[in-house]
């Protein structure tokens, strides 16, 4: 990681900081993400990673932004991005896929045990 890289990493730690550039964004100024609404956010695995991940609550939305800092220009920043993104749609698909089918063996357990009752 470069020198640059870890300023601005160390820049946006800072809630307030990162509350600012989503306000400034998203809401075109407006003081909509107060500091205490911006949470730590896990990052994804693997050897790409984003460089500042953050979890912005606001009401009943939860927003996960991303900053990319780039020292030079990187004509390809926007495709990785769109790979990180790709990435964690991936990931959400197979967790939402694995909620469904324990989901569903466990209904289909509790269905054979109710059908082994009536029966006996």
């Amino acid at each position: 990681m470069s020198k640059f890289d870890e300023v601005w990493k160390d820049y946006f730690k800072e809630s307030s900081r990162f509350a600012d550039i989503v306000n400034m964004f998203c809401y075109q100024g407006e003081q909509v993400v107060a500091p205490k609404d911006v949470k730590e956010a896990k990052p994804g695995g693997g050897r790409f990673l984003r460089d500042t991940v953050r979890k912005v609550v606001c009401g009943h939305n939860i927003m996960i932004c991303g900053i990319e800092s780039q020292e030079t220009i990187d004509y390809s920043l926007a495709a990785r991005i769109m790979g990180y993104d790709h990435m964690e749609y991936e990931k959400q698909i197979k967790s939402i896929k694995k909620k469904i089918k324990i989901h569903l063996q466990q209904k289909i357990s509790r269905s054979n045990r109710e059908s082994f009752c009536i029966n006996s």
